[in-house]
């Protein structure tokens, strides 16, 4: 009986199938699962795929970690931990990533007045150090110097509008700033700090140096140059110009419009009153064929409305309120509120080429062989009294009304 077991045994141990049979099996398999099993084993292609999916991973993270702190340092002050990352990374970039002359110039203007905001911020903070001064300073002048050597380059190519572009913007924002600091150093209280700022102010003042005049005077040369020896070329420009100061003083009069209302003498004021002056004098020459010294005059106009802008950005910014020097004798306070209207007077037939004297009287366009009207004895002003007031209202009781006639 036993041996008879032992051989059942023997006989199933020695059964197998065979190979033909295992695939049919594993395909009838196959066919009702619809499942086909692979090795679980690892191999060195899918140990390759996870690594660089971890790269990747890894890249994106440290890119969005870097784009964060990037971001943030915008913001950093001198002193603070991430303001290397904004001027030895962020900045630097910014000039890479601008593609021509004039590009690349308008990020230099951004940075001069990133340097002075910096200082200003600092300022009216209490924390503007010598040390930090000197370095501000020094940084402000490497962009000034950047920018007129694109500015030669700019020249070169003959791009007219370009440099003038860039100029009025450059010296736009040292005015303004200059102001700005005289104004803070004024409120601040006396210690070295406040000394700090009586010192960049100057430097800026000192910076302006690079100005519209000396900036047209080489466009003139490149006007009449032979590759344009043509004064149409001269005149389209200076009519180009003249619609871009008639848009900024428009912008100019929102913001400065509650100085005047309020009968403040402000230098936004100043600004916006010298800007409207320099266009009637534009348009003057324009009608008279002087189409250098209009694209001159407009260009300045340009000047002005931007400085306008930048002083009520920065006053609302620092909180601070920047006046003009005080005069001998009291202010006009009317002559000062019709600097802004809120409807513009009917235009005049002419616009006048000099200022209006009040009561009505105009000055012709040559002021050698005209008389004054007479004035009082105990209220006759000064020659620097009159000049004051025709700085304020350069183009007479209608303010706006040269402005009527370009847009028109």
């Amino acid at each position: 009986m036993n041996n008879d077991f032992q051989n059942i045994f023997y006989m199933m141990r020695s059964v197998r199938l065979t190979a033909n049979e295992k695939r049919a099996m594993r395909a009838v398999i196959v066919r009702r699962t619809g499942v086909l099993m692979h090795s679980t084993r690892g191999s060195l292609f899918d140990l390759s795929v996870r690594s660089r999916v971890l790269a990747a991973g890894s890249v994106i993270s440290a890119l969005l970690i870097g784009s964060t702190v990037s971001y943030a340092a915008e913001g950093a002050l001198p002193g603070d931990i991430l303001y290397p990352i904004k001027v030895s990374i962020n900045e630097p970039v910014r000039i890479a990533l601008a593609q021509t002359s004039y590009t690349k110039a308008v990020v230099e203007v951004d940075l001069v007045d990133r340097r002075l905001q910096e200082a200003e911020q600092l300022a009216v903070e209490g924390r503007l150090t010598t040390e930090t001064k000197i370095s501000l300073e020094a940084g402000m002048n490497e962009h000034v110097g950047n920018v007129e050597s694109y500015m030669a380059s700019i020249k070169a190519e003959g791009e007219v509008a370009d440099s003038s572009q860039i100029i009025s913007d450059m010296e736009a924002t040292l005015s303004a700033h200059g102001q700005v600091l005289s104004a803070i150093a004024q409120q601040a209280p006396e210690n070295d700090e406040r000394e700090n700022v009586v010192q960049l102010a100057a430097a800026v003042s000192a910076r302006t140096t690079l100005n519209v005049f000396a900036m047209v005077s080489g466009q003139e040369q490149n006007g009449h140059s032979e590759e344009v020896s043509d004064d149409g070329v001269i005149q389209k420009n200076a009519e180009e110009k003249k619609a871009q100061a008639a848009a900024g003083i428009i912008a100019a009069q929102a913001v400065v419009s509650e100085d005047a209302s309020s009968g403040e003498d402000s230098a936004a004021v100043r600004a916006l009153t010298s800007a409207t002056g320099k266009v009637s004098e534009g348009e003057q020459q324009l009608k008279e064929g002087k189409y250098s010294e209009a694209l001159r005059s407009f260009t300045e106009g340009v000047k002005f409305t931007k400085e306008a802008q930048n002083i009520k950005k920065l006053e609302h910014k620092f909180n601070v309120r920047v006046g003009v020097p005080a005069l001998d004798e009291e202010d006009d306070e009317e002559e000062l509120s019709s600097v802004i209207e809120t409807s513009t007077p009917a235009p005049p037939t002419e616009i006048p080429s000099a200022p209006s004297l009040e009561g009505g009287t105009e000055t012709g366009t040559s002021t050698s062989n005209s008389e004054p009207t007479p004035i009082p004895a105990d209220t006759k002003e000064t020659d620097e009294d009159q000049e004051e007031s025709q700085h304020k209202n350069s183009s007479g009781d209608n303010f706006f009304a040269p402005i009527s006639n370009l847009l028109r």
